[in-house]
C-alpha cells in the first residue's frame, strides 16, 4: 500500500462531511433516462458518478447521459435512448448494488464513468481492482460481447467540487487508479479504456462541458460498434412496481414533493437533533427518498438501505453506530457517506403492508435513548397518513395520467 493511502480515514471523513453539508450545486431531479421517441431506438447504458451525475444541471437531458445519447444519434444516423445508473455517492464497491435489477442485456453498449470519489477518498488500489473486476464480469456476461467503454477518472481538481485540501493527493491517486484500470481492461476484448481529459469548457459541471465529454465518449462507442458484428440486445423488460401508486408518489417528489411530508421531516429533525429526517418508499430494488433530496439522492439501492431492515421486519430500528453493527459496517454506502446513526419506523399502505419508513440520519453516533420509539412513532403515523392520502389521490387520477409518469 502506498504511504499516502494511510490518509484515507481523513479524506474519507472530509468527503462525507462535504457531501452531507448540503447542496453545493443544482442536480437533476427528473427520471434518469433520455428517450428519443423512436420505438426501434438503440439503447446505451451509462453507469457512474462524478461527471456522470449531472450536478450543475436540473435535468438529465442536459447532463452527460443526454449528450451521449444525442452524440450517438448524430454519429450513427439512428435513434438512441439512454439510461443512467449511479449517483455522486456511488463508488466502485457499490456499483453492482446500484445496477440492481437493471436489464443490462437490453442495451447495445455500456459506458462507465466511475471513480471520482474513489480517487478523492483514496480507495486502496487492490479494492478498486477487485470491485471493478466484479463489475466488468457482470457487464461482460450480460452484454455478451457488446462493447463496454471505461472512461478514465477525470482529474478531480478540475472536475469535482469535492476536492478541498486534498487536491494533489486526489489527482495523483486518480492516475494510479487509471493505470490499474488500463491493465484490467487490456485483458478483455469487448472492453475499451479511454482516458477522459477535463472538459475545456468551464464551468466543468455545465451542460456545455457535459456536451464536450459526451461527444468524446460517443466517438469511442461508435468506433467500438463498427469494429465487429455484435449480438442483438434482448428486448427491454418494463419495470414492475410492487406498489401500484409508487410511480406517482415518486413523480410528486421530483415535482417538489409534499409540503406535509417536508414539514413532518423538519419537525422530526428538530425534535431528535439529527442532521436529516426523511420519508422513504421501498419498491423493487430501489429506495426512494420523498423529502430533503437536495441533501440526499433521489434514490439508492434497496440492499444498501437501513430502511430495508425496517420494511422487511415491519419493526422500528435504531442503530446507534453503523460502523459497529454487523449488518451495516461493511456497507459501501456507509463507507462513502459515513452516516453513523439511523432510526426508522415502518410506514404502511392503506391495505396494511409496509412500503417505507420515517427515518433519521446523523453523521455522528447517538445514543439509542436519544430517540424514544413512542416519539418516533408519533411522527411516523403523521407521515403514514399523508402517504395514504397521496395513495388515494393517485388512484383517483385518470389512468393515462398516472400511468405515463414514470
Amino acid at each position: 500500500m502506498a504511504i499516502y493511502e494511510c490518509l484515507r480515514p481523513v479524506t474519507r471523513l472530509w468527503y462525507a462531511a462535504a457531501l452531507g453539508a448540503g447542496p453545493i450545486a443544482p442536480k437533476p431531479r427528473d427520471t434518469p433516462v433520455v428517450r428519443s421517441g423512436d420505438p426501434d431506438a438503440d439503447r446505451i447504458l451509462l453507469v457512474g458518478n462524478g461527471p456522470a451525475s449531472g450536478w450543475g444541471t436540473l435535468t438529465y437531458q442536459l447532463s452527460l447521459v443526454g449528450h451521449l445519447a444525442r452524440g450517438l444519434t448524430s454519429r450513427t444516423g439512428t435513434s438512441w435512448d439512454a439510461d443512467f445508473v449511479g449517483e455522486e455517492r456511488m463508488n466502485a464497491a457499490s456499483a453492482q448494488a446500484w445496477l440492481g435489477d437493471t436489464d443490462v442485456a437490453s442495451f447495445r453498449a455500456a459506458v462507465l464513468v466511475l471513480g471520482t470519489n474513489d480517487a478523492l477518498r483514496l480507495t486502496p488500489v487492490k479494492d478498486w481492482e477487485r470491485d471493478l473486476t466484479a463489475l466488468l464480469d457482470r457487464l461482460d456476461r450480460d452484454l455478451q460481447g457488446r462493447p463496454v467503454v471505461v472512461a478514465g477518472i477525470v482529474i478531480p481538481s478540475r472536475s469535482s467540487r469535492f476536492v478541498g485540501p486534498f487536491a494533489g493527493l486526489a489527482d495523483h491517486h486518480a492516475e494510479v487508479l487509471n493505470a490499474a484500470t488500463e491493465r484490467l481492461v487490456a485483458a478483455r476484448p469487448s472492453v475499451r479504456f479511454h482516458p477522459l481529459p477535463p472538459a475545456k469548457i468551464q464551468p466543468f459541471d455545465s451542460s456545455a462541458a457535459y456536451q464536450e465529454l459526451g461527444h468524446k465518449l460517443a466517438d469511442v462507442v461508435h468506433d467500438a460498434l463498427r469494429a465487429e458484428r455484435l449480438p442483438e440486445p434482448t428486448a427491454a423488460v418494463d419495470r414492475h412496481w410492487e406498489w401500484d401508486v409508487a410511480p406517482r408518489i415518486v413523480e410528486i417528489t421530483r415535482e417538489g414533493g409534499s409540503e406535509v411530508l417536508q414539514r413532518i421531516a423538519d419537525e422530526a429533525r428538530a425534535e431528535f437533533g439529527v442532521a436529516v429526517a426523511t420519508v422513504s418508499i421501498l419498491d423493487g430494488d430501489r429506495l426512494y427518498y420523498t423529502v430533503n433530496t437536495e441533501r440526499l439522492p433521489n434514490s439508492i439501492p434497496r440492499d444498501l438501505a437501513h430502511c430495508k431492515v425496517v420494511v422487511d421486519s415491519d419493526e422500528p430500528l435504531v442503530v446507534p453506530n453503523s460502523s459497529r453493527d454487523a449488518r451495516f459496517r461493511d456497507n459501501p454506502l456507509i463507507d462513502v457517506t459515513h452516516a453513523a446513526f439511523y432510526a426508522g419506523f415502518p410506514l404502511h399502505a392503506a391495505d396494511g403492508h409496509p412500503v417505507g419508513a420515517l427515518c433519521l440520519l446523523n453523521g455522528l453516533p447517538k445514543s439509542e435513548r436519544s430517540v424514544p420509539i413512542a416519539a418516533l412513532e408519533r411522527f411516523a403515523l403523521q407521515a403514514q397518513d399523508e402517504l395514504q392520502r397521496l395513495e388515494l389521490a393517485a388512484r383517483q387520477e385518470p389512468a393515462d395520467v398516472a400511468g405515463s409518469l414514470v
